[in-house]
């Protein structure tokens, strides 16, 4: 499960942390029975992306990380529940 904390908090730094995560997904070996990965983001809310047997490729997974835009909000650590959007 890759976390990614979407808020306003590092502005300069999230490109950077979804260039680390994207390169993590280039490097693992992903498949139906290999590595299942499932990512959420949370700022003001959590949301789920994908989950451990939606995708059984990299591309799929890299281009949610690529679209993940970053919230101007700060974190609310205390909500409950995630979002499929």
């Amino acid at each position: 499960m890759i976390v990614i904390d979407k808020s306003d908090y590092w502005p300069t730094q999230f490109s950077q942390l979804q260039r680390g995560v994207y390169t993590l997904l280039t490097r693992l070996m992903i498949g139906a029975d290999q590595t299942h990965v499932a990512m959420a983001s949370y700022s003001s809310n959590a949301t789920l992306h994908y989950n451990l047997v939606q995708y059984f490729s990299a591309p799929p997974m890299e281009r949610e990380v690529i679209a993940i835009r970053q919230d101007d909000t700060g974190t609310v650590t205390s909500l409950v529940g995630l979002s499929n959007n």
